[in-house]
C-alpha cells in the first residue's frame, strides 16, 4: 500500500512541479538572499544548498528501497539516512529563523487576486504556503522518529510512530519536490 502510494505520491508531485515551472509569475517569486548583508546571504545559500543535498539524501536512502525493491531501509542506507536527517532538521530550523519574516501570510494570500500581488511582491502567495507547509511537516517527521527511539513507548506505539513518520515524509516530500520547482 505504502509502495503504490509513494509511487503515486511521487508522480503527482513531479507533475505539479512541472506545470508550475511553465506557469511562473513573471516577477521572481521567492528570495533567496534578499536584502541582506552578505554574510547572511551567504548563510541562506549555504542554508539552501545543504537542505536540498540532505533532502535529496533522505528522499534516496528514505524511499529508495521501498520503491525499487519494496524493502525496509537497512544497512548503509540508514546510515547515510541517520547522517543527513540531523543536517535536515538544522536547515529547517536555520530556515525557520532566516526566512520567516518574509514569508509571513496575510489574508491578502487567500484572496482571488493573490496572484496579482504576487508578481509585486518578493514572495509570492504560493511560495509562501509551501514554506509553512514544509514547517509544518517537518514536525510530526522529526517528532515521531525522535520519540521512537526513546524508552518510553512500548513496540506497538513504535510502530505507529513508524508509521507517522512514513506517511508525513511522504508528503513533506512531496511538498518539497513541489516548492522546489
Amino acid at each position: 500500500m505504502f509502495r503504490l502510494a509513494s509511487l503515486a505520491g511521487f508522480a503527482i508531485a513531479i507533475l505539479i512541479a512541472v506545470i508550475f515551472k511553465f506557469v511562473k509569475p513573471k516577477g521572481r517569486c521567492f528570495s533567496a538572499a534578499g536584502k541582506d548583508n552578505r554574510f547572511i546571504g551567504f548563510v541562506k545559500m549555504l542554508v539552501v544548498v545543504f537542505g536540498m543535498l540532505s533532502c535529496l539524501a533522505l528522499i534516496v536512502t528514505g524511499f529508495g528501497n521501498r520503491l525499487v525493491f519494496d524493502e525496509m531501509i537497512g544497512g548503509y542506507m540508514l546510515m547515510v539516512h541517520a547522517t543527513a536527517a540531523p543536517v535536515f532538521m538544522m536547515c529547517v530550523a536555520a530556515a525557520a529563523v532566516l526566512w520567516a519574516e518574509v514569508a509571513r501570510l496575510s489574508m491578502s494570500d487567500f484572496n482571488a487576486d493573490s496572484q496579482a500581488v504576487c508578481e509585486k511582491s518578493e514572495v509570492c502567495a504560493r511560495k509562501r504556503i509551501g514554506f509553512w507547509a514544509v514547517l509544518i511537516l517537518s514536525l510530526p517527521v522529526f517528532l515521531s522518529i525522535i520519540l521512537s527511539m526513546l524508552p518510553i513507548f512500548g513496540t506497538g506505539m513504535q510502530d505507529v510512530l513508524f508509521e507517522i513518520h512514513r506517511w508525513c515524509a511522504l508528503l513533506l516530500a512531496m511538498v518539497i519536490i513541489v516548492e522546489s520547482s
